[in-house]
């Protein structure tokens, strides 16, 4: 995995806006659009929310 970058404005103190993305292990289609999947990936966000204090205002799932 790619080590996470970001750039921080100084005008902003320290936010930034941060864009992650990943892929399955060798661009397999393992995430089939579903409610389980749905509410698993949720949680995911909700977690990494909690845990690191930072504001998520846009997600995007692409199959």
């Amino acid at each position: 995995m790619r080590r996470l970058r970001h750039l921080v404005n100084p005008a902003l103190g320290n936010q930034a806006t941060v864009e992650i993305t990943a892929r399955t292990a060798g661009g397999q289609f393992l995430l089939k659009p579903d409610e389980e999947v749905n509410a698993i990936l949720a949680g995911i966000l909700a977690r990494a929310k909690a845990n690191t204090g930072t504001e998520i205002y846009a997600h995007a799932f692409l199959a």
